[in-house]
């Protein structure tokens, strides 16, 4: 299941390049998609959040740019503005480092098969 989630993880981060308007709102799906497939998926889910960061970096020219218009904007009429570019990039941050501590906790909990003795094991 996990795998699965990984996958389609990274079906849509490679899509959201591509797909104007909505495709910087589809990093957050893929960020909630990435958490969800630690364990077997993780290293497809921190591939999907590397894409991401990529995507909101430097194939998003237009969302820095209106950004910049509403931060101008804002200091003229002396509101606040949330920078959302920076907001996007958190939300890839924190499931970067849920995806790490999920697969850290799910590592450490583990038992290795081969050290592992079932109750049926005659000495």
């Amino acid at each position: 299941m996990q795998k699965g989630f990984g996958i389609t993880a990274l079906v849509i981060a490679i899509l959201a390049i591509f797909t104007p308007f909505i495709g910087t709102w589809l990093t957050i799906l893929v960020a909630l998609m990435a958490v969800a497939a630690y364990g077997p998926g993780t290293s497809l889910g921190i591939a999907s959040l590397l894409i991401n960061i990529v995507h909101i970096m430097l194939f998003s020219p237009l969302l820095w740019a209106t950004q910049g218009v509403a931060v101008l904007g804002a200091e003229a009429s002396g509101t606040e503005v949330v920078f959302l570019p920076w907001l996007l990039l958190g939300v890839q941050a924190i499931a970067l480092m849920a995806i790490l501590l999920l697969n850290h906790y799910l590592a450490a909990n583990s038992v290795a098969p081969a050290l592992a003795v079932s109750s049926d094991e005659r000495v």
